[in-house]
Parts: C-alpha cells; structure tokens; sequence
C-alpha cells in the first residue's frame, strides 16, 4: 500500500537504484530502518519502490521486499519455545552422531538459557556455528593429530606432548594447555589433568557456550553480533578468519528456518 511505513529487518538491506539485484546499490539500509513504500506495484518479482531518511539525505529507490515488514507486524522470532531438540539438530547438520545427541540436547538446554543465547538470531548464529566447527556433529575432536600444536607456548603448551594432549576437542575445538586450564578453572572442570573430559557432548556446549560469552572485542559481545545479523564477523572471532564462511551461511539460514530471525542481504 503507498505510504505504509515498513522497518528494515535484515542487517545491511541494499537500496538499489532499479528492481534488480546486479543495479547500482544507492545506499545500505541498517537494521531498523524506516521505509515509506511509494507505490502499490509488486516491482521486478519481490521488488518495492521505497523512501529512507538517512544520514541527513532522502533516498529513493528499490529493495527486496522479503527483508523489510511492517511497521506494526511482530518481529520474525521463530517457534515461540525456542528450544533445541534431537531432530532440530539433525535438521541443521543432516547426519550428526546419533550418540552424541541426548548430550548434546541436555547442554543445549541447560546452558544457553544460563548465557542469554536465548532468542531466534542468537540461536540461529550459534548453533549455525556450533554445527560447522565440529562438522554437524560427527566429532568432538579435531581429525588432525595435534602435532601442529607441539611447543606452541602462546597456546600454553610447554611440556613434550602438550600438542597431542591439547589438541582441539569440543564443539568449538578448544586447543592448548592454557585454554584448558582457562576454561577448567571457570566451569569447575579438571580439564587440565583430563583433557578428554572437554570432547564429552555436555562439556563441549559448556565450553562453547563460555567461549561465546568471552569472546567480547571493543566491547561488542557476540550476542550482540548475532542481534546484528553479522555473521562475518562472528565467524572472524570463531575461526580467525572467514574459512567455511558459506557453509556457515548455508547453515545459518537452516537455522532461522528452525529457530528464527530475518534473513541477512
């Protein structure tokens, strides 16, 4: 309808000068933003023509009408229980370890309310995450020996063994003998003396879910950055950089599709 005032619910809704997604991209909309709708025509098959008030200037132009709702509509946030389940996570990850799932259910369930993982996005972003890290499933320790790791005191391993013994092990693949002992000490875990202990499925949400809270730059969470819809630079702060990051994706829009939240541009 014309003039109905729509709010951007994707992070980073591109505003093209024509409906086509190859045009010219006249601004990025943020989350949130207000758009008036200027006509009634469905343009270019999920296109409308829209107005914005941005950085002191009025923009004119089009954008997918998928990732923008209306003023009044209630917000995208999935099943209302927002809860994982057995068959939610072989939904994301197609064919995890059957053994691993009433553990990994039971951490699910106890801890992510603990850290405020606790709406669509942020479950959506982690467990999107989670499901790529540790191969949708199907380990919960890393396939490399841990060789690499041999000597490497940043990591904490100074003893001769150190790299087999602290190889990665968990959801999100925790390495080196300070990070052991690190997240051991906070999660009341002798992960130390048996390292083993972190690639047991309850233990590994435990530790992922703690990592999810530590893991804060410039004062930004990752709960924030999910609340954003930013998965690259969750993905950055997991990994290091932007390895698997279409998988990631991939994965990330299965899990909205589960648990909720608008989808990114």
């Amino acid at each position: 309808m014309t003039g109905e005032v729509y709010v951007v619910a994707a992070s980073g809704l591109n505003m093209r000068e024509l409906p086509d997604a190859a045009a010219e991209v006249l601004v990025v909309l943020p989350r949130g933003q207000f758009v008036t709708r200027l006509d009634a025509r469905n343009w270019g098959n999920g296109w409308f023509r829209v107005q914005a008030d941005l950085h002191m200037m009025t923009f004119q132009g089009y954008v997918a009408a998928a990732h923008i709702q209306p003023l009044n509509a209630p917000p995208a946030t999935g099943r209302r229980d927002l809860t994982v389940t057995e068959a939610d996570i072989v939904k994301l990850a197609k064919n995890p370890k059957r053994e691993f799932l009433p553990g990994l259910v039971a951490g699910f369930q106890r801890e992510l309310p603990r850290y405020e993982i606790n709406t669509g996005l942020r479950i959506s972003h982690f467990m999107a995450q989670c499901a790529h890290e540790c191969d949708n499933f199907r380990t919960m320790q890393e396939y490399a020996s841990g060789d690499a790791y041999e000597g490497r005191v940043a990591l904490g391993n100074t003893q001769p063994g150190d790299g087999r013994r602290y190889k990665g092990r968990g959801v999100f693949q925790l390495t080196g003998r300070a990070n052991y002992r690190a997240y051991g000490a906070a999660l009341g875990l002798d992960l130390e003396n048996n390292p083993e202990l972190a690639a047991i499925p309850e233990n590994a949400v435990k530790i992922a879910c703690e990592y999810w809270k530590r893991t804060t730059r410039s004062g930004t969470t990752m709960n924030q950055l999910a609340d954003a819809d930013d998965i690259n630079a969750i993905t950055r702060r997991i990994n290091g950089g932007l390895n698997g990051l279409a998988d990631r994706q991939l994965k990330l829009g299965i899990a909205k599709g589960i648990w909720g939240g608008a989808a990114g541009v």
